[in-house]
């Protein structure tokens, strides 16, 4: 959850933060989530 926070809130403002980026990034997000805890 942090680290979506950090990248949404990089790459967008944090009302658009939140409905938008929950559906969109979804893959993207887990990827990358996934492949900081697995490294």
């Amino acid at each position: 959850m942090a680290v979506r926070d950090t990248l949404d809130n990089g790459n967008q403002p944090p009302v658009a933060s939140a409905p938008k980026p929950m559906k969109p990034p979804a893959g993207s997000d887990g990827t990358v989530r996934k492949a900081l805890p697995v490294d």
